[in-house]
């Protein structure tokens, strides 16, 4: 992306999930999408899953009982049934929510990483 750092790229691979479009290739997003195969998309929705809770908040109690209440109403209504969801395919279900890489953690992880830098 044209000079454009993405949030906590120096401790996340965003290329591993994502598409960067430059500004000079936006006409040619839907050409650039349509050449992704198959095998790359499902790489990348593996890699998101690895990464997906640093964008998230559950530090504190009232964010974990959120979460508890969320995850009882996803057991509930889930549109999916176990069956639907094979073993090998690369989105499932989140049992529990890792706390200890939620969002904040990630930003103390990038504060700590730019220390250097500030001196």
């Amino acid at each position: 992306m044209d000079e454009v750092h993405a949030v906590f790229e120096s401790i996340l691979d965003w290329s591993s999930f994502s598409v960067r479009i430059r500004e000079d290739q936006l006409e040619r997003i839907p050409e650039i999408l349509k050449s992704i195969t198959p095998t790359q998309v499902h790489k990348m929705q593996r890699h998101l899953t690895q990464v997906w809770h640093r964008f998230g908040y559950q530090t504190g109690d009232l964010m974990q009982a959120q979460a508890r209440r969320y995850a009882l109403l996803a057991d509930q209504s889930h549109p999916f049934a176990e069956s639907d969801l094979s073993h090998g395919y690369p989105i499932q279900r989140v049992q529990k929510y890792p706390v200890q890489d939620d969002a904040f953690s990630t930003i103390m992880q990038w504060l700590n990483s730019r220390i250097p830098a500030t001196r």
